[in-house]
């Protein structure tokens, strides 16, 4: 048992993530925006979707649990895209090294509208209003979306997922 590792993701789960892939020799290394508190930059401190603050559980109401109507929805202080910015993730994928590197904006809009509904409240709307779910759906999604496109040409020109192995075994990105 003195071997065993608990890798955890609490405050600094990102490092100690890198921390035991290097001591695994792992070659893989996942660089993702989400995880990097430079990546949204609300004047104010607000994280991406800033829903949790106060919630214990997935299964709590969300902000948008009482929501029955469009003016419900808009009402919402939704995430603003041009708070945006991939310095420094971008810069981190161009000093991973020699490791293959998975990365992108991650899209979880289930769980976003999820949390932003609670999860009773999420499945209970689905059949009793479901034009506010497809709303805050849309919302999300649409959210994810303009990342996506703004991440992927800040990382114009890199090779895109070609990997070999080496006769090492190890994996190298072309």
């Amino acid at each position: 048992m003195k071997n065993l590792v608990i890798l955890g993701y609490g405050s600094g789960g990102t490092m100690v993530a890198t921390k035991m892939r290097e001591k695994l020799d792992d070659d893989f290394r996942w660089i993702t925006p989400q995880y990097r508190v430079s990546t949204y930059r609300h004047p104010a401190g607000k994280k991406i979707f800033d829903i949790h603050a106060g919630k214990k559980s997935h299964g709590e109401a969300g902000p948008l649990a009482g929501a029955e109507t469009q003016a419900d929805v808009e009402a919402f202080d939704w995430p603003d895209p041009d708070y945006l910015d991939f310095g420094e993730c971008l810069r981190a994928l161009e000093v991973a090294g020699p490791y293959y590197r998975a990365s992108g904006f991650w899209a979880p809009f289930f769980h976003d509208v999820m949390d932003l509904f609670g999860m009773e409240a999420y499945f209970i709307k689905m059949v009793t209003h479901p034009e506010i779910v497809q709303a805050v759906t849309a919302r999300c999604a649409g959210f994810i979306s303009k990342p996506t496109g703004v991440f992927s040409r800040g990382r114009a020109g890199w090779p895109m997922a070609i990997s070999s192995a080496t006769t090492s075994g190890r994996r190298s990105t072309a």
